[in-house]
């Protein structure tokens, strides 16, 4: 399971990923975990079709010009995953010091939203249920091309019957319809 964290508060990321490391190893889960402390450098790697199962990320992140001002780049880049074809399938779990934001966060779709201060069980229950809906989308393939993971999933490719007449036999033909 491929997993991004991104805040800019650094313990926050650290205490997610010591969490995430925990629950993967009692359940015998093979991740991934890409820590990012900016929404920007997240959507620069999505860019380069670096692709995650699981996003935990925060609302507010400070502005570029460092004038101690938040702004929502968080919910900017959920929109931005639900409207990109390559992204829109991938589970967005937001955290915030602010609870203000979750009717905003409603049309995203996210597995949750949690309010800082977060708690392990809250995350290890999240994971739970992301694990179950990853489950139901069984990636077909993974694949690395340019040190960047890939995927395919089942209801992407396409496989067709196809009898051979010189051979007598049957095979199967698959095709991808898109990558994701």
């Amino acid at each position: 399971m491929r997993i991004a964290i991104c805040d800019d508060n650094v313990e926050i990321c650290k205490q997610l990923e010591i969490w995430i490391k925990d629950y993967a190893k009692n359940e015998s889960l093979d991740v991934q975990i890409n820590t990012y402390y900016r929404a920007d450098k997240l959507l620069e790697h999505l860019e380069q079709k670096q692709w995650y199962d699981v996003i935990f990320l925060d609302i507010e992140f400070p502005d570029k010009n460092g004038n101690g001002l938040f702004d929502k780049q968080g919910i900017k880049l959920g929109k931005h995953l639900r409207q990109s074809v390559e992204c829109n399938e991938v589970i967005i779990d937001f955290i915030s010091g602010r609870h203000e934001y979750s009717m905003q966060l409603f049309e995203l779709q996210p597995i949750n939203f949690r309010v800082k201060p977060i708690m392990k069980e809250q995350i290890i229950e999240d994971l739970e249920k992301a694990c179950r809906i990853l489950d139901k989308k069984k990636v077909a393939l993974k694949y690395e091309q340019d040190n960047v993971v890939k995927g395919v999933l089942l209801k992407n490719v396409l496989y067709q019957l196809h009898h051979c007449p010189i051979i007598r036999s049957f095979f199967i033909m698959h095709q991808l319809i898109k990558s994701i």
